[in-house]
């Protein structure tokens, strides 16, 4: 493997490394592809659905229920067909990027990206490395109750 930094050349996918800053999480540091999901240009809802991302699948089925209704006329079927793959090349160049966004929502926070890696494995190894170099984020304290606050209520 190439050390290329961050320079995604080759047409390989990038994966990007979140960490939680929720100590309750059962995975404290994920590694994500962030490339093409080549299934979503076929089935985009459903592929949305899969990936837990309901919100943008709400938005996109109005978009798909307009399209299915021109699809019975035989002279409308050249847009039909460009609509649907428009809306499922949209959905695989920027379904994994929704993905990152839903977990850092979630309390992930991204640590750095991983370009060198072939596949899933090579990139959980350039993770391990990439968190050894990265000092993990300390957990969140609760912040301190004020005392003059607790004496104005008449709690102390």
């Amino acid at each position: 493997p190439s050390t290329k930094g961050t320079l995604n050349g080759e047409g390989m996918p990038r994966y990007v490394v979140l960490e939680s800053d929720i100590e309750t999480k059962s995975q404290k540091v994920r590694v994500m592809r962030d490339g093409f999901a080549v299934l979503a240009i076929g089935f985009p809802v459903p592929w949305l659905l899969f990936h837990r991302l309901w919100f943008e699948a709400i938005l996109l089925l109005p978009f798909v229920m307009a399209i299915s209704l021109f699809s019975g006329n035989q002279e409308t079927m050249g847009s039909v067909l460009v609509g649907n793959l428009t809306l499922g090349l949209l959905v695989a160049m920027e379904g994994d990027g929704r993905i990152i966004a839903k977990l850092k929502r979630r309390g992930y926070r991204e640590i750095g990206t991983v370009a060198e890696a072939q596949n899933y494995e090579e990139a959980e190894f350039h993770a391990a490395e990439l968190m050894a170099r990265v000092p993990l984020t300390k957990k969140k304290e609760a912040p301190k109750p004020d005392a003059d606050a607790d004496m104005i209520l008449g709690l102390a």
